[in-house]
């Protein structure tokens, strides 16, 4: 009569059952199983890479790669890349304050042809009443070129002289500019939006009085009664060139009596220190810009 061969399912449970018995030995009984694992490694270690490159395609999310591997190094190379993008993102919303302040210099919708450059300080003067820019006729400056703070569009003073890669300002504060005499106005809160409500603000003519303030000592009584300390006074002066149009002088910071009761003393003071700028605007005439 034929044995039966015993079913793969009774096999199956039986292997199970050995497994079972054999993991519950102690050690120094199941040693002789580590012999086994040589022959067996021989078998499957060819197929194991593209194994673990199929398990890692179906759950990318789960492979973390080491840093020393070209993958790893990959993906220093993405999160580096990242962290340059929010740096120069950060640095763009900076530069368009700067193109805000820059644009805002010139108001009243004035037609100005100019080109502008950042110049870094390189030197200054004080007994000459000047600073010198690292901007020079290399980069397009010439003569007349208006300086402006890189804030606040105060008027720092006027390019006049020009070497290949430097260029000397002299101050709007300075007594030996030439013309000294600035026509400026007064510009209340609510700023003018009319050619007719800039042509009836109150104006005067400052001079600089050596102490970095500008004055005025010849505003007539009517005038200065329409003047406020804390108002901004801006250019208003064809003798100068055209990128200088409604720049800030300063503020009013004193509007005092005179032994002629018609007239008053008006001092403007700017809004930041023409001689301890770091670094201004330089707005250079552009062809056909310079006049006005």
């Amino acid at each position: 009569m034929k044995r039966r061969s015993p079913s793969p399912r009774t096999l199956l449970a039986a292997s199970i059952v050995a497994l079972l018995v054999i993991s519950q030995l102690p050690e120094r009984f199941i040693g002789w199983v580590g012999w086994f694992r040589s022959p067996l490694m021989t078998i499957i270690a060819p197929a194991s890479a593209p194994l673990s490159r199929l398990s890692s395609g179906l759950r990318p999310g789960e492979h973390l790669p080491r840093p020393d591997t070209p993958e790893g190094e990959l993906e220093r190379q993405r999160d580096e890349m990242a962290l340059h993008l929010l740096r120069a993102e950060a640095r763009i919303l900076e530069l368009e304050e700067l193109i805000r302040d820059i644009q805002g210099g010139v108001p009243y919708q004035r037609a100005v042809g100019v080109l502008r450059v950042e110049a870094m300080r390189a030197g200054s003067s004080p007994a000459a009443g000047t600073i010198e820019v690292a901007r020079g006729r290399t980069h397009g400056v010439v003569e007349g070129s208006v300086a402006v703070s890189r804030s606040g569009q105060q008027l720092v003073g006027i390019v006049t002289s020009v070497g290949a890669s430097t260029s000397t300002v002299h101050l709007v504060t300075d007594r030996r500019l030439f013309p000294n005499l600035l026509e400026a106005v007064a510009i209340p809160e609510v700023a003018p939006t009319t050619a007719e409500q800039l042509a009836a603000l109150p104006r005067m003519q400052l001079r600089p009085a050596g102490n970095g303030t500008l004055v005025s000592q010849e505003v007539g009584v009517n005038q200065a009664q329409r003047m406020q300390v804390g108002q901004r006074v801006r250019l208003d002066d064809n003798t100068w060139p055209s990128a200088a149009a409604m720049l800030v002088l300063g503020r009013i910071t004193s509007i005092e009596p005179l032994d002629d009761p018609l007239f008053r003393r008006v001092i403007v003071t700017p809004e930041v220190d023409p001689s301890g700028l770091r670094s201004v605007i330089l707005f250079i005439p552009s062809e056909g810009g310079g006049g006005r």
